[in-house]
């Protein structure tokens, strides 16, 4: 009898076979293909359910985390990602850590959580995750300053973005470009916004105020 072959185990490669584009008003992505998003999260259960490995799980869930976001089920992705992250830091693995940091940050900006979204992004931004990850952090991080109105500080994270990438990336550019253009429409109606914030007071460590008077 032949062997029956063991499933290919299932990660991140697999969303980015899905395609999503980068609203222009919005900056946020938007998937056309919601029934492959579905099939995917299908896929995904049995992978889960016999994965013991703190990392390979954080990494499933927070593909799942991914897909729900994607799909606007906001709800089970805050829930899959803060799982994501808490088996990440179990485990230790900075890597890990970091996906889930910026997934869930993602899913609590689309929320409207941008002080604790905020937050997340700074501590993944300043990690010692490789600088293609990072590059990833600070650009969902532009879209949630570009969110608040806070342009400037927008920018800076889409400058860095496009420094840690890679420059063959030309997604990316592209990505940084509708980002770009989106910032200058705003910044002609609105105003460049408030000045960048401090790390300490992104991170909750001193009040806005406090940053004022020390800057």
């Amino acid at each position: 009898m032949p062997v029956k072959e063991k499933p290919r185990p299932l990660g991140p490669e697999d969303l980015a076979a899905i395609r999503w584009r980068l609203d222009g008003a919005t900056l946020k992505e938007i998937s056309d293909d919601r029934d492959a998003l579905r099939e995917l999260g299908e896929r995904l259960d049995g992978p889960l359910a016999d994965e013991l490995d703190n990392v390979a799980r954080a990494g499933l869930l927070s593909v799942r985390a991914e897909v729900y976001r994607l799909l606007d089920e906001l709800g089970m992705a805050a829930a899959a990602s803060r799982l994501a992250l808490a088996h990440a830091e179990s485990a230790g693995d900075v890597q890990a850590i970091v996906i889930a940091q910026a997934e869930l940050a993602h899913v609590l900006r689309l929320r409207g959580d941008y002080q604790e979204a905020d937050r997340l992004f700074e501590q993944a931004a300043s990690s010692e995750a490789p600088d293609q990850l990072r590059s990833v952090v600070h650009e969902n991080a532009g879209r949630s300053a570009f969110d608040q109105g806070r342009h400037m500080e927008a920018l800076d994270h889409f400058t860095r973005a496009v420094r840690l990438g890679l420059p063959e990336d030309q997604e990316l550019i592209q990505r940084i470009d509708v980002a770009l253009e989106a910032i200058y429409i705003h910044v002609l109606r609105d105003g460049w916004g408030p000045y960048p914030r401090l790390r300490r007071e992104i991170l909750g460590l001193v009040k806005a105020a406090d940053a004022e008077q020390g800057s």
